[in-house]
């Protein structure tokens, strides 16, 4: 069973579990993986072999993206999306997609403490950008809940990842909002810091660490709207939702906020 730390190959089966652990490495927890991971390995698996050149792998795989894992809102869409939101920020964005694929200047990394890979969206850009990513973030000694720290794209179409790890979510009363709210303000401050742009962010802890949906969105909202109100620097902020149902969140929550 791989465990924080070790690349993930997308061709062998997935463990049952992705691994938390402390600074010193110390394994402190281990969730069940979702179906959004099965849905990810599966996808790697055959891009893998598409790229082999598996005719009925690469089928498979447009099969998938047209229904379920990569059906991106384009630019056109969320732009007249966008004009309805009065009172939000023309730069900010609600998509359904796939963010390795974004082109921006940076896409946020939903990371593990030890910052070495793990399972979903952190497994799937870690694939996306290459082992010289894990290499890097080797040398950054870790990461504490609810900051962050950066590093290059590498492979991926962004030039920069920000890599922020997300609380567990134990029941609300363990400082989560604080935590989460850090996430997206400190990769928000590492943009600016670094001339960034332009941002995706993926939907943190809503995953395998189990933060409910409807008020990780709202945090996720009211943070990065707060944000961009004080920062103008930043000229696009992209949320990029795996599922519909998230997506359907977001937009319900983004409707309620404005």
């Amino acid at each position: 069973m791989p465990i924080a730390g070790q690349e993930v190959n997308p061709m062998k089966l997935k463990p049952a579990y992705i691994t938390i652990e402390d600074e010193d490495g110390n394994i402190i927890e281990r969730i069940p993986m979702t179906a959004a991971d099965d849905d990810w390995i599966r996808a790697g698996r055959l891009r893998k072999k598409a790229e082999a050149g598996d005719k009925e792998a690469a089928k498979k795989l447009k099969e998938m993206e047209n229904t379920q894992m990569m059906e991106v809102v384009d630019d056109e869409q969320a732009d007249e999306s966008e004009k309805s939101q009065d009172n939000m920020k023309s730069n900010f964005q609600i998509i359904k997609g796939d963010i390795t694929t974004q082109q921006l200047d940076a896409i946020v990394n939903a990371a593990n403490n030890s910052l070495l890979g793990g399972g979903g969206v952190d497994g799937a850009i870690h694939r996306a950008a290459g082992k010289e990513l894990i290499e890097e973030c080797k040398t950054l000694n870790g990461c504490e809940t609810g900051q962050a720290k950066i590093t290059k794209g590498y492979k991926l179409p962004a030039k920069y990842v920000i890599h922020t790890v997300g609380p567990v979510w134990r029941g609300g009363d363990k400082n989560e909002e604080k935590l989460l709210e850090g996430c997206y303000r400190n990769s928000l401050k590492l943009a600016v810091e670094h001339n960034i742009k332009t941002i995706a962010f993926p939907s943190i802890s809503t995953g395998v660490y189990g933060y409910p949906i409807e008020k990780a969105s709202i945090v996720a909202l009211k943070t990065i709207h707060d944000f961009l109100e004080q920062h103008e620097s930043i000229k696009k902020v992209v949320i990029v939702c795996f599922s519909q149902n998230d997506y359907d969140v977001y937009r319900d929550n983004l409707d309620m906020l404005v």
